[in-house]
């Protein structure tokens, strides 16, 4: 049995039982996120699972209900809950300034796609290296891969550009980390773990909810 196929069936075992409260518990108070986003990020980190998408019990949180300037991304290791990583995440152009209120699928829209995402491998490109996602939610971020969202690095997440704008930069829709945190994210996350972007219209994302 593969590592992912033990943690969804202790997942599904006990999801209405006290070790699931204990382990969603257990999540929130070591990253400081409210028990409703993690349960909502691990519900999508199921949906990957089940749809053969995963190959490691590793999770991202990107909570856009926080502002651009507090470190909203959460990499989480589901084996222990333990928080592996903490860090600065831009979004979108078009998605806000200090904080994050539009989110979109479109092409050319430059707005951050919110929902469940699976990371792929890496590539050099225009912004260096780059972590390849895919979105696996129909009309709501199918089309992250289409519009080359990806995880890159960018100079205007950092604590120079913050002291002088008082907020961090945007990018076109793309999840840009702070240069020195790019290496451990990829190494932490790359080729099978899970992505969620959490924003307020997410209470309301009828395919977790049929979970």
């Amino acid at each position: 049995m593969s590592l992912i196929s033990a943690f969804l069936m202790i997942f599904n075992l006990s999801a209405l039982g006290s070790s699931y409260t204990h382990h969603l518990y257990n999540i929130s108070r070591n990253t400081h996120l409210s028990q409703h986003i993690v349960q909502l990020a691990l519900k999508g980190y199921e949906y990957a699972a089940i749809h053969g998408r995963v190959t490691k019990p590793i999770l991202a949180i990107v909570d856009y209900s926080q502002p651009s300037v507090m470190k909203r991304l959460y990499v989480i290791d589901l084996t222990s809950d333990q928080l592996l990583m903490n860090a600065w995440v831009a979004h979108g152009r078009n998605t806000g300034d200090l904080t994050s209120t539009h989110f979109s699928n479109s092409p050319q829209s430059k707005e951050s796609s919110i929902g469940v995402f699976v990371t792929e491998g890496i590539y050099f490109g225009h912004h260096g290296k780059s972590m390849i996602i895919d979105g696996l939610e129909k009309n709501l971020n199918d089309n992250a891969k289409s519009r080359r969202l990806v995880v890159h690095a960018a100079s205007y997440v950092s604590e120079s550009f913050l002291h002088a704008t008082g907020r961090m930069g945007r990018s076109f829709g793309c999840l840009a980390v702070n240069p020195a945190d790019l290496d451990r994210l990829i190494a932490l996350t790359k080729d099978g773990a899970v992505i969620f972007s959490y924003a307020p219209q997410e209470d309301h994302d009828q395919l977790l909810a049929s979970l």
